[in-house]
Parts: structure tokens; C-alpha cells; sequence
């Protein structure tokens, strides 16, 4: 017979009784009446009492701090709640809605205080059995405790708090073959002279290509502050901000990359502008591109761009192994190459010479991002 059924032989303290097996039965009462909050438990025979009676000291205490939690309303109705708040954040507040939304599946319909830090434990590890990325659940985890920080304020309540976020995996190199960047590219400049429009995305694609700078780096430009004061010299470069924590660095270019920034200029595309935007116009020239079309590539991010350049100048520069850095150690590895290779970095690591094998050029001497701009 279970002990929890089994009579009662002794009181040998308050709330700890023993029982015909001779193991005990622990209880602790908080409250009275209907709002009275009772728990219990067993305990093996020999038991010191100490242990006993500490596990209703903590009970007790537990039982009172959740007493103290204000009532709130459901996770489903407090959500449109915190995204009201964010009303001059749009971007924030759709991600946090995406976000939020797997939370409304498992807790919805419950009252936010009742909501416990083993069951949000619980969740976390349900989502990392059956596969979610670990960026995904982290990103969960932030928006839950941003809502109830945002509602309850941050010394309220928080069942997030200390719950043991997933480690990302170590990034790795998203690097693709030259000819197959060389290959899109062709594929966005052709679309551009065939519309007359996109010239922006070009030029925006090839400064990437050109200098593996970020598209953050890349909207944060200052025509006037950052590009044209340095593209005169005998070694052209550019003011780059600083990106992700970083610091800014000086970029020297290529005789390519400098025909590149000229383009960008030429059509105005600094500024703000849609990643969006830019990643669905990348795609389709990917989706075009000769190389995605004879199956021996798929369609890949900007990203990819920036990891082959970041590799492709470190390798060329001091002869590192092709693979030995990932993404974000690549960058920081190129900022030291920079520093102290600048002669060999600005004249011999473009390896982006881009052949224009389906395109008719006057000059078969002429660069083709010089090409491009002409063509422009």
C-alpha cells in the first residue's frame, strides 16, 4: 500500500507524523480556510527529523513568497498587452509577436503568476529534444521575460529567471566557390540592365562582395564622412564603422572594390535600405545563375558572401588554411591581417575578378566591375 494512505501511528511533531510502514508523513499548511495552501510529502524510516522539518521550513517559504505573486491575467491576453508597448519599435514588436507565439500553445489560457520556473525548464528542454535551434529557444526565453519585465517590472516575478539557456553551436565557415558569387553576380547585374532597375542592389552587392563588410557596416556609411575622402589616394580606402561590438578600422581596396564604391556612389544606393529586399533580389539572381541552375549549388545568403571574401583575404595575406576560422573569428582575424598586411591586402587578395563569361565587354582588359558601371 502506498504511504500516503497508510494510517497514522504517532505524532512526532508538528505536521511530521508516522506512519504503520515506518516511514513519515511530512505536511505544511500556509493560509486558512478556501485561500489555505496545503502541501505534503513522505520520507523513508530513519529520516532525521532535522531533514523532516527543513523541507517544511522551505515549503512554507515558498508557499508564502507565491502568496505574496499578484493575481495576473492569462499569457493570451497580457500579450497584446506588451506588444501595445512597443508601438515605436515595429520591427521588435513583430518579432516579439513570432516569438510569443509559441508560448501561447503550452501556457495561453493559464494566469501568468501560476506559470513556474520548472514548467518554463520544462518547455526549454521539450523544444530541445525535438530539434528547435538553440538561437530559436534563446529567443523565446528573452521575449517571455521582456514581457513579464515590461508588465510586472524587473523585481516582479519572473518564472524565466534562471532558466538554463541552450548554448549555440560554434559557427562555421558558410564559405562558397568564387565562380558561383562570381556567377549571381552576373545573374543581379543582368537583371539590372535588362529592367534598368536594381542598379542600387548591384552596386550594394558588389561593395560586399568587394570588402566582406557587413550590410549593417554598409547602411551605416557617411557618403561625405566615410567614402569620398579616401578613394583619391594612391591606396584607396574606407572608413568602415564598427559592427557587433567592434571598432571601426580603416578598409583598403582594391582597384575592383574601388571601382565598386565609385558605382555606389554614382547610383546613390548609401543609406538605409530593406535586407529584405536585398536577400530576395540575391535569391532570384541566385535562382538564375548558372550554376544553381545545373543543380551544383543552391540558393545562399549574403553571408556566404561575406565569409568567402573574409577567408579568401586571410588566406591570401598570410597563407591560413581555408576552413580554420569561423564567421566571427574571420572577421576579427582580418581586422589584425588589415593592420599589419595593408600593402599585401590592398593589391593581391581580390579574388573576385569577375570574368563576364555570358556578357559582351568591349574591353576584355577592363575589370567587370568596371563593367558593370559602364553598363550602368
Amino acid at each position: 500500500m502506498s504511504q500516503k494512505y497508510q494510517k497514522i501511528v504517532e505524532t512526532v511533531a508538528p505536521g511530521v507524523y508516522k506512519l504503520a510502514s515506518g516511514g513519515y508523513r511530512v505536511r505544511v499548511a500556509v493560509g486558512h480556510g478556501k485561500r489555505g495552501v496545503q502541501r505534503d510529502t513522505t520520507f523513508p524510516k530513519r529520516t532525521p527529523l532535522r531533514k523532516m522539518i527543513g523541507w517544511q521550513t522551505d515549503t512554507r517559504a515558498a508557499l508564502r513568497r507565491q502568496r505574496l505573486i499578484p493575481a495576473t491575467g492569462t499569457l493570451d491576453a497580457d500579450i497584446p498587452r506588451y506588444l501595445d508597448t512597443l508601438e515605436r519599435s515595429p520591427r521588435l514588436k513583430a518579432d516579439r509577436r513570432y516569438q510569443l507565439e509559441a508560448w501561447k500553445d503550452h501556457f495561453g489560457i493559464r494566469r501568468r503568476h501560476t506559470i513556474s520556473h520548472k514548467e518554463v525548464q520544462d518547455r526549454v528542454n521539450a523544444w530541445g529534444e525535438d530539434g528547435v535551434a538553440a538561437s530559436t529557444i534563446r529567443h523565446r526565453l528573452t521575449a517571455l521575460s521582456k514581457l513579464y519585465e515590461r508588465l510586472d517590472g524587473k523585481d516582479g516575478n519572473n518564472p524565466v529567471k534562471g532558466v538554463e539557456r541552450p548554448r549555440e553551436p560554434e559557427p562555421q565557415p558558410d564559405a562558397r566557390p568564387v565562380e558561383m558569387i562570381e556567377q549571381v553576380l552576373d545573374a543581379l547585374w543582368y537583371r539590372a540592365a535588362m529592367n534598368n532597375r536594381g542598379w542600387k542592389t548591384l552596386a550594394r552587392a558588389l561593395v560586399l562582395a568587394h570588402t566582406g563588410m557587413r550590410a549593417s557596416q554598409l547602411k551605416r556609411l557617411d557618403v561625405d564622412v566615410d567614402i569620398r575622402p579616401y578613394l583619391s589616394g594612391d591606396r584607396p580606402f574606407v572608413q568602415v564603422p564598427a559592427g557587433k561590438g567592434g571598432k571601426s578600422y580603416e578598409l583598403p581596396l582594391t582597384s575592383n572594390g574601388k571601382a565598386a564604391f565609385l558605382l555606389f556612389l554614382r547610383v546613390g544606393a548609401a543609406g538605409e535600405f530593406s535586407t529584405q529586399a536585398f536577400y530576395k533580389s540575391w535569391i532570384l539572381a541566385c535562382d538564375q545563375a548558372p550554376v544553381c541552375q545545373q543543380g551544383s549549388g543552391d540558393a545562399f545568403s549574403g553571408v556566404a558572401v561575406r565569409s568567402t571574401v573574409r577567408h579568401s583575404a586571410v588566406n591570401q595575406a598570410v597563407g591560413i588554411i581555408p576552413g580554420s576560422f569561423g564567421r566571427g573569428r574571420s572577421t576579427s582575424a582580418l581586422l589584425v591581417v588589415t593592420k599589419k598586411c595593408r600593402v599585401c591586402l590592398g593589391v593581391s587578395t581580390d579574388r573576385f575578378a569577375l570574368e563576364r563569361r555570358h556578357h559582351t565587354r568591349a574591353d576584355p582588359h577592363k575589370s567587370p566591375t568596371h563593367a558593370y558601371a559602364d553598363g550602368f
